[in-house]
Parts: structure tokens; sequence; C-alpha cells
């Protein structure tokens, strides 16, 4: 079978640091209501596979390939009281497999569509690219040509850009952090019942509070398709900008520098600054080198980052709707990562606002995470 194409340097990066902690996952939950047949919805997910094959990958030798074989639905009945306190959430996604699981959670009267994809295969907009072809399956509507995957390095050398020098190796920055006993991942979810104007620097200024420094320095993932919007490409096609924000800053002259990076491209300058021959590194050498770095940061209780603050972007959810079932809500489960403390994924939609927070279990006392909510809370 013909490969999709070659894993990049920082997908394999992903790999090898969720073999060490937790599971890099995007992780899509819709609640739904009025759900039937069963049957219906895996064979639109097969639908979405077959036509759209980078979706559903698996790798073998530094390379992907279509992953052909149905995805299942699996259901799981549960009584615990808060969703995100489920195993399913912290299982780590096997890439020489697959790179696409779907779950029907039943809790209590409520019901979930859970989707999980590999992070080492795709982003958070290719997998809204998923869902929304798999909408399109259900009502029976042309599906999204979804077929080009390419990788970040080919799509900014596509773009032509000339590459500014960006530092790699931030200064570290202190937290009230407990030592990390192991990579297990908490989650909370705050719901804002409006929109937040300027909310990734509103909540930068609002992080940079919680650190010892005088800057932290804030991680915004940028999506490189803004540059071609006429093709809807699957891949990891993310770069980051860095905010270094400080104690006194207020949010519009963080919100300024934050629009004035993106207009100039800011994230490009990032682009393959992990070189080639990561990949070529033997897997032993890669992974220990990692394991060094993350017990660094467990003994001295230091981060390279405060926060990777992610936007989903501002949905729709009645477009999810379908004759099989309804959306009621949509969630994003942030993915953390051990070089920053916290992780936030927004998605905006019907006038809400979800802010889906993670932070490893027992490194913060329930009593700092409370006051932590309380203050994303007034955001609103």
């Amino acid at each position: 079978m013909k490969p999709i194409r070659r894993i990049t340097n920082i997908e394999q990066l992903y790999e090898d640091v969720q073999n060490i902690t937790n599971v890099y996952a995007i992780q899509f939950i819709l609640k739904v209501h009025n759900i039937k047949n069963k049957n219906k919805i895996e064979q639109a997910i097969q639908q979405v596979i077959k036509e759209c094959p980078s979706f559903n990958v698996y790798l073998k030798k530094g390379k992907f390939y279509p992953q052909l074989r149905p995805v299942k639905i699996q259901s799981v009945r549960t009584n615990y009281s808060t969703l995100y306190n489920l195993n399913l959430f912290k299982r780590k996604i096997n890439l020489s497999d697959h790179s696409i699981e779907a779950y029907l959670i039943k809790l209590s009267s409520d019901k979930y569509l859970v989707f999980r994809f590999a992070h080492s295969a795709i982003d958070g907009k290719s997998a809204l690219l998923f869902i929304q072809n798999f909408t399109n399956s259900l009502n029976k509507k042309e599906l999204i040509d979804c077929r080009k995957a390419i990788s970040e390095k080919e799509f900014v050398r596509e773009l032509d850009y000339y590459r500014e020098n960006e530092p790699k190796f931030p200064k570290l920055i202190h937290n009230k952090a407990l030592p990390i006993k192991r990579y297990e991942v908490e989650w909370r979810v705050v719901q804002l019942n409006t929109y937040v104007p300027s909310i990734i620097a509103k909540l930068s200024c609002l992080l940079a509070q919680e650190f010892k420094n005088n800057q932290t320095r804030i991680m915004i993932p940028a999506d490189l398709r803004r540059y071609d919007n006429n093709n809807p490409y699957v891949g990891n096609l993310t770069l980051p900008i860095f905010l270094n924000v400080g104690k006194k800053d207020n949010y519009v002259k963080v919100n300024g520098r934050l629009l004035c990076s993106l207009k100039d491209g800011k994230e490009l300058n990032i682009s393959n600054t992990l070189h080639d021959a990561y990949q070529h590194v033997p897997t032993l050498l890669r992974r220990t080198g990692i394991r060094i770095g993350c017990k660094a940061i467990q003994q001295y209780n230091k981060f390279s980052i405060g926060a990777i603050i992610s936007h989903l972007g501002r949905i729709d959810v009645d477009d999810y709707s379908n004759q099989y079932f309804d959306v009621e809500d949509f969630i994003d489960l942030s993915t953390q990562q051990p070089l920053g403390a916290f992780s936030i994924v927004i998605v905006e939609h019907s006038h809400k606002t979800n802010i889906s927070i993670s932070y490893y279990k027992n490194q913060f006392t329930e009593k700092y995470i409370d006051k932590l909510m309380k203050k994303i809370r007034s955001l609103a």
C-alpha cells in the first residue's frame, strides 16, 4: 500500500513524548440527544475515511499509511459524577494501528459522542474537517475534498517565506506547583454564557499572574491554513506564536502584540527548528533525552512556557446536527504537555465559550485550581 506521507520531526517528538508521559490526542466531546441508528453513524465514519484516507492512518517505519479498517463506536456506560474523570480520555492512542477512535458515552440521562484523534497525525483544525465531513455524510451532502496531506515543512517551503531567527530555548519560569509524581492529566471545563472579546489575551494576562517571574511565556498555536484558504489540508499545520506577558501588562497591549505577530507571520520563524536528524536518532536515545528533560522539570519545578492557549474557533453546533442525532454542546479537551504548567483550548458556539484547561494531577492543590477556575469565570 502506498504511504500518504512521512512523519515530520515534530510529529515524531509528539509520539516520543506520549510514550514517556501522557496521551497526546485531540479529543472532541459532542453532547447529543435523540440519537438513533448507530450503524448508520458508523457507516458515515467509514465513508469519510474511505474518501479522505488522511484522517485515519497508521505509522510504520516513519511513514503514514491509510487504515481502511472500519472504526467501530465503542459504547461506555458509567456512573462517574464528572465526565472528564473517565479513563478513556487518558488512554494513549496506538498510532501503529490507527489514529481515530469513537465512543458513545451514556452518563446518567446524558449522552456524548466522543472522537479521539492522534495528535501525532493531525491537529485540531484537521479534526474539525473530519467532523464536518462526518456530518455531511449523515446529511447526504457532498464531502469536502480532504485528500491533500501535507507537512508544515512542505507548506512553509511552498510559501517561499524568509525566516528570521527565533529563540529556540526560552527562559525558564517558576510556578507554585508541586513536584510531578506521575503524568496523570486532570481536566476542568468552564462554560461562560457569552463570547469574550480578546479572550486569548485576557487568559494570557490572567495566567501571567500565576508565575513568579516578571514575564511569562505563553504559547499560542497559529493555523497555517490561513495562508491558503482554498485547500483544506489534513495534517499538523500549526506553528506557535510566543508572547512574553508581564504581570502588569493589560490585555489590550497583549492583544495588540498577538495581532501584530499574526499579521507579520511570526509563527513561520519557528518552522523546522527541530533538526531533520531527529527522526534518524535511535529511538532509545531520543526517548532517553526526553526522559532526562522531563526529570529536570520535575526536580527543579521549572517550565519553559507558562501555558499553551489554543482557540479552535467559533463554530455553529447546529451545523453538526442531522437526522440521526442533535448536537447540544461541543468541548475540545486540551492536550497537556510537560513543558508548561497548563494547556487551554477555547471553543465558542451558540453565544457560549467553553474553556478546557488541563494540568497534572497532584501538581496543584484542589484549592488552588478552584481559585484559578473562579478567576477564569470572572472573564465573562
